[in-house]
């Protein structure tokens, strides 16, 4: 056997042992992280209680104030409600943030929104452009909130309109306001410390 086919089967041989071993290092990993939820859960189960409770009454307001009818603009303002409830002490959940990315959001998708409809492959590429767009402003402005991308997405996909517009930016201000008002109320929710 040539040493080149010696390094074949060796690689195999190892690749095989890896594919072997993979099913007790999932059961294992899956078993810590088992572990660590337990140990999480028990520590911080009221304040897990009361970031999903504050959520879904806030979602529920904006939901109620901003009509159904543009399920994917909505879309983007739950993900917003996920990271200020759950993870406060993101920099991606403060206020500027999440006001300053939606903003941008709305810009870039705006922009796309007003290309007439054209065949599939050229839109298809509009609203991507639209996405990346939102990235790039968001990030070189230092105002990073991933859901914002959504709605500008959402925004090239249903199009422009000024109720729709205020209505996102409203809901990111009835989010940092939340945000404000539960980071200070419950100073014990998990991360909310690093705020202070």
């Amino acid at each position: 056997m040539s040493k080149t086919d010696r390094d074949k089967f060796s690689r195999l041989e190892s690749l095989y042992q890896y594919l072997v071993s993979a099913p007790g290092r999932f059961a294992a990993g899956c078993c810590c992280h088992l572990s660590n939820i337990s140990i999480g859960w028990k520590a911080h189960w009221k304040e897990y209680l009361v970031q999903s409770i504050a959520a879904t009454i806030v979602v529920f307001i904006i939901f109620f104030a901003v009509t159904p009818d543009r399920p994917v603009i909505v879309a983007s303002i739950g993900s917003s409600a996920f990271i200020v409830f759950a993870m406060p002490n993101n920099h991606t959940a403060q206020p500027k943030n999440v006001i300053g990315g939606h903003i941008i959001g709305i810009l870039c998708g705006s922009l796309f929104s007003f290309f007439p409809q054209m065949s599939i492959l050229p839109l298809i590429a509009f609203y991507s452009i639209a996405v990346g767009l939102s990235i790039f402003l968001m990030v070189i402005l230092k105002l990073e909130h991933p859901p914002a991308s959504g709605t500008a997405l959402g925004i090239a996909l249903s199009g422009f309109s000024f109720d729709v517009a205020i209505a996102v930016i409203l809901s990111a201000i009835v989010l940092s306001i939340s945000h404000f008002l539960v980071c200070s109320f419950d100073s014990s929710f998990p991360g909310v410390q690093a705020l202070q």
